[in-house]
Formats: C-alpha cells, sequence, structure tokens
C-alpha cells in the first residue's frame, strides 16, 4: 500500500489484482440475501456487484410471500379455512380467498356488498338480498298476494309482509278495515234472509248490517224456514201426526194437542215432566208423581222400578238388634230384613248402651 501511495495511486483493492467488485463491500458486514438466480449472497452489495437483482432478504430458497409487503397487514381467510396475512400472502399458496376479514367466513360474505335489495324472510326479518335470505336457510313471504291491513291502515300483500314491518294485522284484505273483514273473513258461508228481504252470507253479515234475521235461509222466507230458530221439542198435532217443534205444527195448520209423541193422553196433557222418575204400586215406572196418580196408583218409592222393600223406612225410633251382634236402625229395618230380632240390652256402669 505504501508503494502504490508513493505512485500516487489509489489502492482497490487489498489483494493481488485483479481487483473484484466485492471488494468494495464491507468485510465485516453479513445480511445474506437470496438472488433471484437462487444463489445465496453475503448481502445485497455483494449480489448487487454481480448485477444479481435480491429475490428476498434472507438464507435461500425465497418464498413467494417475500415479495409481499412486511408492513401491510389486511388479513383474509383463504376458502382453505386458513387465515392469512394479505391477499398477497393467500395469492403466493394459490388459495382462492373465502372472504376479507379474519376467519371465519360468514355464508353472506359471498354476498354482494353493495348490492342493496332486501327481501321479507317468513321469520318476519328483512334481508339485505335473497343472498343472504338464502345463507340464514330461511324462506322468502310467498309470492301470491292475500292482501291484510296493518294497524297502520296501510295494506300489504300477505301477512307475512306486515310481520317484516313490525305492524300487526287489523283485518285480513285491503285498507279501511270494516265489521265484515275484521268479524266474518273466517265464519262458514250459511245464508240468512233479514227483515229487509235482503239475503246475507251469513249471521255475522245480517248483524254487521245492523239488520234483524227473519230466517235462516235465503230470502224469500217461508213458514218452515221460520221454524229453523225456533225452540224444537217434539208436540203431537190435532191431525195425529208428530212433529219437531210447535212451529212446524202451526205451519201445517194444525193445533198443538199435546207435547210428545202420539198419541196424546190425558196424563201428558195434565203433568209436566220434572226429571224425577217414581215406581209406582202397579210396579211400573212413571214419569213423575202427577203421572203415576194420573194412572191410578200410588208411589211406591222414589226412582225407577223396582224399589229397595225397606225404602219406606224412616230413620227414627228406638235401634233394635239381631242375632251375631247386628244393629238395625229401627224395627222397621228389622222387619223388613226378614230377621230375628230383640231389644238391646241397656247396660249401666260405663257399658255400651244402644
Amino acid at each position: 500500500m505504501c508503494h502504490a501511495n508513493c505512485k500516487n495511486v489509489k489502492v482497490g483493492c487489498n489483494k493481488k489484482c485483479p481487483c473484484d467488485c466485492a471488494d468494495d463491500c464491507p468485510a465485516t458486514y453479513y445480511h445474506p440475501v437470496c438472488g433471484v438466480d437462487g444463489k445465496q449472497y453475503k448481502s445485497k452489495c455483494h449480489a448487487d456487484c454481480k448485477n444479481v437483482k435480491v429475490g428476498c432478504y434472507k438464507k435461500c430458497p425465497c418464498d413467494c410471500a417475500d415479495d409481499c409487503p412486511a408492513t401491510y397487514y389486511h388479513p383474509v381467510c383463504g376458502v382453505d379455512g386458513k387465515q392469512y396475512k394479505s391477499k398477497c400472502h393467500a395469492d403466493c399458496k394459490n388459495v382462492k380467498i373465502g372472504c376479507n376479514k379474519q376467519c371465519p367466513c360468514d355464508c353472506t360474505d359471498g354476498c354482494h356488498g353493495s348490492y342493496y335489495h332486501p327481501v321479507c324472510g317468513v321469520d318476519g326479518k328483512t334481508y339485505k338480498s335473497k343472498c343472504h335470505l338464502d345463507c340464514k336457510k330461511v324462506s322468502e313471504c310467498p309470492k301470491i298476494k292475500r292482501p291484510v291491513c296493518g294497524r297502520d291502515e296501510k295494506t300489504y300483500d300477505t301477512k307475512c309482509d306486515a310481520k317484516c314491518a313490525n305492524v300487526d294485522v287489523h283485518c285480513n284484505g285491503h285498507c279501511p278495515c270494516d265489521c265484515v273483514k275484521m268479524k266474518c273473513q273466517t265464519v262458514v258461508k250459511n245464508p240468512v234472509c233479514g227483515i229487509n228481504n235482503r239475503t246475507y252470507d251469513s249471521k255475522c253479515h245480517a248483524m254487521c248490517a245492523k239488520v234483524s234475521i227473519q230466517c235462516l235461509t235465503n230470502c224469500p222466507c217461508s213458514c218452515e224456514a221460520d221454524c229453523l230458530d225456533k225452540k224444537a221439542g217434539l208436540v203431537c198435532g190435532a191431525d195425529g201426526h208428530v212433529y219437531t217443534s210447535e212451529c212446524y205444527a202451526k205451519c201445517s195448520n194444525n193445533a198443538v194437542e199435546c207435547k210428545g209423541n202420539c198419541p196424546c193422553s190425558p196424563c201428558n196433557e195434565r203433568c209436566v215432566k220434572t226429571g224425577i222418575k217414581v215406581c209406582g204400586a202397579d210396579k211400573k215406572t212413571h214419569e213423575s208423581k202427577c203421572h203415576a196418580e194420573c194412572k191410578g196408583t200410588t208411589v211406591q218409592c222414589t226412582g225407577e222400578c223396582p224399589c229397595d222393600p225397606c225404602s219406606h223406612c224412616g230413620e227414627g225410633g228406638p235401634k233394635v238388634c239381631g242375632p251375631y251382634g247386628k244393629i238395625y236402625t229401627n224395627e222397621c229395618f228389622a222387619k223388613c230384613s226378614g230377621k230375628r230380632y230383640f231389644p238391646c240390652p241397656s247396660y249401666n256402669g260405663g257399658h255400651k248402651r244402644y
């Protein structure tokens, strides 16, 4: 070096010629890089010296992810369910992006984010699009229109649409609501004739029109039709025929001879069925005490025949005793039983008395 200085020549490298450009790189500096030629160099300086571009700033081999910006972090979730630092890192692994966010992905991530075409689901919720609806496996409101009127006095295509709008249904059909829509929609059609001689679909429709009902058929009314809403009860007409009610008998221009089946009897005309049957001395069951007496017999007991043989015995009277310690309420019950009986013994001194 001294001799070179004497000649005013700068030192190119501290070795025998020829010099290498790498001799200009710091000898102590070590930061390995991998060139695009697949070779490893001590530093970028050494790679530049060989006119080789740096593939990555680490030992060989390079990874494609090394081309991605190191400081860039925008996580994505791949279709393989793995999370990557960025789209670049996912592309490097030849993995398609499932969604542009951290894992896991939601099925709605596959729906176009900016697309907004709201649809209503049968669960009463509004979704951004049909894609979002299908993703949640919810059915769309029916396309067939069955209008309803909401409490907000607006008409909706279906009950489902009203539900999506968080509005209760006021009545079926278009707004505004009226008595028929609110009360008669579910009523079975059963024509009636009003006192104005107009036929209505049902009693409900007549009531909504504030019209009294003349008969339970189409107008015009007939006598028989007028009997449909009258109280039923068999009667015997003067012509000897049985009618289902007094009204039908009158419609046939027949007076009622008696209530019940034909033929009539004086007892049926005079006596009323009380619902309390009796058993007569003639061993027959009669509709009431009046019917029994009308037939010329006395009441043996209340209820249907046969009677209890001891039913005529009262509860009063001194008790009597029978064989084997049997005690009867009174002498009547003892006689009725047909058993031998005798006065019950009476004891003093704290013993039992009957």
